[in-house]
C-alpha cells in the first residue's frame, strides 16, 4: 500500500492511473461525515477510488469506495450499481469474502464502507514477487475458490 505523499496527484500519475476529479482526491487527515478520517489512498480503478479511513470514535478502519460517477447522471448505471451493492450486502459472512458494512451518500454519490483487510492486494503481492512458491500460489488460489464458492449462490440468485 502506498502512503500519501505531499503531492497526491503525482502519486496517482506515477501509478499510471487517470487524474481523478478534485472531489475524489482527498489528502490524509481529511475528515468525512464528522467522524471518519482519511488515512491513505488504497487504489484507483476505472469506476472507483478507494481510501482507507478510520472512525475516530471506535478506531475501526474501513475501505471507503467512492464511485467516479454521479448517481444522477445515468439511471442505468444507478440500477446496476444498486444491484451490485445489494448483492454484496447479501453475501454471507466468510473469511475469504470482504464484507460491505454500510453505505452513505455524499453530495450526489453513494459511498461504500467495506471491511478493511490489511496486507495489500493480490496485485501488490504479485508485483512485489511475494507469491513465488507453488504452495503459496496454490494456497491463495484455494482461498479465492472458497470465497467464490460461498458467493456464487447469492450472486446467481440476483442475476435471475
Amino acid at each position: 500500500m502506498t502512503q500519501f505523499t505531499s503531492d497526491d496527484q503525482t502519486l496517482a500519475l506515477e501509478r499510471g492511473q487517470r487524474r481523478p476529479r478534485s472531489w475524489q482526491f482527498w489528502k490524509a487527515g481529511k475528515v468525512l461525515f464528522l467522524d471518519y478520517v482519511v488515512e491513505e489512498l488504497l487504489g484507483m480503478g476505472g469506476s472507483s477510488i478507494v481510501y482507507k479511513v478510520r472512525n475516530t470514535l471506535s478506531d475501526d478502519r474501513f475501505a471507503l469506495k467512492v464511485p467516479r460517477f454521479s448517481l444522477s447522471q445515468d439511471p442505468r448505471k444507478n440500477r446496476l450499481f444498486f444491484r451490485e451493492i445489494r448483492t454484496w450486502i447479501d453475501l454471507p459472512d466468510h473469511p475469504n469474502l470482504t464484507a460491505c458494512r454500510f453505505i452513505r451518500t455524499m453530495d450526489d454519490r453513494m459511498v461504500i464502507f467495506a471491511e478493511y483487510v490489511d496486507g495489500g492486494s493480490l496485485r501488490d503481492w504479485i508485483g512485489l514477487q511475494q507469491l513465488l512458491q507453488i504452495d503459496e500460489i496454490l494456497d491463495v488460489a484455494i482461498q479465492i475458490a472458497w470465497g467464490l464458492e460461498t458467493a456464487m449462490p447469492t450472486v446467481s440468485s440476483t442475476r435471475t
